[in-house]
């Protein structure tokens, strides 16, 4: 026992007399050896809630009570009902015993009209040596009738939230959490990655196309088809086996001169060519390949890019009607042609061992449905995948780079492209507003001019993902089903609840929620440093609502849980 109350009446005397009923009185005197056996079992605070307490405060000095509280003067029966009702009231929520005593007090000065000076009544008596008191928070009260409100708010609110993530309501806010892990990601140092050594670019930017148009007449586009034939010599044929230009060649190729040669008939050339859109409003054009180029060593350059205009997807295959006028009839895109060319040579197959799934050598890749994770209504047609970036500074340092125009002026072929896939594609602004310029997951904190990556560069990133998923064994994201995401919702849902049921001060219900909220994140976010993909978003909606409901339905039960502490 703790404490110990008395209301009633009493008064002064010598020792201090405690009225029981109208006949029947008892002095301290008699109190006092069950008071010391109550101070040796934890007695720390006597309230005497009655008239003319101050003798009753000198008679229990010599027993050393750390504290008392009395009245000075007799005391009308309201006042030490509100006295009574204000100080428990403020000391159970955790305010130190002076400042309960205080603020009760100045309650009372709402009825000092009817009764003069009640604020000057109670006092408190307290021993010197002992510590001050503090109320003990009993914070979790288990019930079945908690545990059952908390189960069924809980239940309510993942189911609510997850029907609305059902019909995509929250794929906006998911993506763009998917977008805050991928760029913490890229900063955190443990997860942060050096690019690909298996890669080299060759970039075309405006000086290059100002260098072709001094030296090689009549260039159309980006790249003649003289310094083409002439870069595939510099790339040094006995050490590059892979190289794939990422331009559109439209143009007829004319034979320049009898030493000309023909640069498309290079087996190790990879050219690319764009696939018609099919839409319920009919067939949108594509881009054919170069004619006399072989479907093997072609492939589609699309990205699938979401309502934002960001590409965090990766189309590996998808299936072009032979009649389509566009004749850009390959079925695999163009890093997968690229990455698989490089993987053959060591001996890692494409087979398909499951149906609607295929694989490279013993890796899977996880076909991405309509609804999958945070994608919750997007056009899956095709074969795609998440596109797993690497963790870098910026999205172009995926691989080295080298300038069209120093490789055409150096005497000597290339040196460092030994077991590399060499990629062609431009990076000059006049080229960019072709649209071969893409947002990524890391636009959104990138600066203005940089929002926009070049498209070979996320080609870059593409076969990256490739090969290293293959021969690094880097992960490739993954994702629960939907009923485990239903479970992971609904049990975070239910911590939330608990936790509001549990901790009745606001202050620590603040602390908790900022607890649990950090807890939940650094989950999440380690999960994805592991190339897993779980719900945040909804998760977050869930805990919280489910708090708020727990607080304002069951005020009711709140109060009665308080009560009984009191």
């Amino acid at each position: 026992m703790d404490i110990l109350f008395f209301a009633g009446h009493s008064y002064s005397q010598e020792t201090g007399v405690l009225q029981i009923n109208k006949t029947t009185t008892i002095t301290l005197d008699k109190l006092k050896h069950g008071l010391k056996k109550a101070i040796e079992n934890g007695l720390r605070l006597v309230i005497f809630n009655s008239c003319d307490g101050l003798g009753l405060a000198e008679a229990l000095e010599e027993l050393h009570i750390p504290h008392v509280i009395v009245m000075r003067e007799p005391v009308p029966d309201l006042v030490a009902q509100e006295f009574l009702k204000h100080f428990l009231t403020e000391f159970s929520s955790g305010k130190s015993l002076y400042s309960s005593l205080r603020e009760a007090r100045k309650r009372l000065e709402g009825i000092e009209d009817e009764f003069p000076c009640a604020t000057w009544l109670p006092i408190i008596c307290h021993n010197p040596l002992e510590p001050p008191m503090i109320w003990k928070q009993h914070r979790k009260i288990i019930t079945y009738k908690s545990l059952r409100a908390v189960f069924l708010t809980s239940l309510l609110v993942t189911t609510f939230l997850m029907g609305v993530r059902y019909f995509g309501f929250l794929q906006t806010s998911e993506l763009q959490a998917f977008d805050r892990f991928m760029q913490l990601r890229s900063q955190f140092v443990i997860s942060r990655e050096r690019g690909d050594k298996r890669l080299l670019i060759v970039t075309i930017d405006e000086q290059d196309i100002q260098y072709q148009n001094d030296n090689y007449p009549n260039l159309q586009g980006s790249l003649s088809d003289e310094a083409l034939a002439k870069l595939l010599k510099k790339l040094n044929p006995n050490q590059t086996e892979t190289i794939g230009l990422d331009l559109h060649r439209t143009h007829q190729l004319e034979q320049k001169d009898s030493n000309f040669v023909n640069p498309y008939e290079n087996n190790r050339l990879f050219i690319v060519c764009k696939a018609p859109t099919f839409e319920e409003d009919g067939e949108t054009d594509g881009i054919r390949p170069l004619q006399g180029v072989p479907k093997e060593r072609t492939g589609f350059s699309d990205l699938v890019a979401d309502e934002d205009g960001a590409a965090r997807r990766h189309l590996l295959m998808m299936n072009i009607p032979e009649t389509s006028d566009s004749q850009c009839v390959t079925e695999q895109a163009f890093s997968l042609r690229l990455a698989l060319n490089y993987l053959n040579k060591k001996g890692k197959m494409l087979t398909f061992e499951k149906e609607d799934a295929f694989q490279i050598g013993d890796v899977v890749f996880k076909r991405l449905k309509k609804r999958s994770s945070g994608y919750l209504n997007v056009d899956a047609r095709g074969y795609q995948v998440l596109l797993n970036y690497r963790s870098l500074p910026s999205v172009d340092k995926i691989a080295d780079t080298e300038k069209l125009r120093n490789i055409l002026d150096k005497e000597k072929p290339l040196e460092r492209v030994r077991d590399r896939v060499v990629l062609i594609g431009r990076t000059s602004a006049t080229d960019l507003n072709l649209k071969d310029a893409w947002k990524t997951p890391f636009s959104y904190t990138a600066k203005s001019s940089q929002r926009f990556v070049p498209g070979v560069f996320v080609q870059a990133q593409m076969v990256s993902q490739i090969l290293s998923s293959v021969l690094d064994d880097r992960p490739l994201f993954w994702w629960l089903n939907l009923w485990m995401e239903v479970l992971w919702v609904w049990g975070w849902s239910f911590i939330g609840g608990a936790i509001a049921w549990s901790f009745l001060k606001p202050l620590y219900l603040g602390i908790a929620v900022t607890v649990t909220l950090l807890t939940l994140f650094a989950i999440c976010f380690g999960i994805f440093i592991l190339a897993g993909w779980i719900p945040l978003i909804p998760t977050v909606l869930a805990l919280l609502a489910t708090q708020v409901v727990i607080v304002l339905r069951f005020k009711r039960l709140y109060i009665q849980s308080r009560n009984h502490l009191i």
